[in-house]
């Protein structure tokens, strides 16, 4: 299992659209599992409604943890994309 942590910085949080863009991107590292803990226990990331359902807004901190075939890479990717600012009309 690898466990990393991660900040979300997008200005309106992790909402519809930065959501299909991460389950897109997690996409290629099927057989891995993805959860995600903001402190009140670990969730499964695997599709948008599961992120939408972590209310995810700027600031928040994260646990990324994964487990897998290719456990290192998802979480590495799972952090990159949490802490993007997906640069949406605001």
């Amino acid at each position: 299992m690898k466990t990393r942590n991660a900040t979300i910085v997008n200005g309106y949080g992790i909402h519809v659209r930065p959501s299909s863009l991460i389950v897109k991107a997690m996409s290629e590292f099927g057989g891995t599992k993805i959860w995600l803990d903001k402190g009140d226990g670990p969730m499964e990331a695997s599709g948008v409604m599961d992120l939408m359902v972590l209310e995810l807004s700027k600031g928040t901190a994260v646990v990324v943890k994964t487990e897998g075939p290719m456990e290192k890479e998802a979480c590495d990717k799972m952090v990159e994309m949490l802490e993007t600012d997906f640069d949406f009309d605001r």
